[in-house]
């Protein structure tokens, strides 16, 4: 979804619109789906203490 100028496909009219709104779609979910792993992931792991 994030690849765009790998083919010879020109749109026009308002498959122009669509296929932008999928390209910003397809950079949307790349974004968020970075996010939510680092945040994730950069979490402290809570220390159990015995006592």
């Amino acid at each position: 979804m994030t690849t765009l100028a790998l083919s010879e496909f020109n749109p026009e009219g308002h498959i122009k619109f669509i296929t932008a709104m999928q390209s910003l779609l397809g950079f949307m979910m790349l974004t968020w789906s970075a996010t939510f792993y680092y945040k994730l992931f950069s979490q402290e792991i809570p220390n159990k203490k015995s006592n």
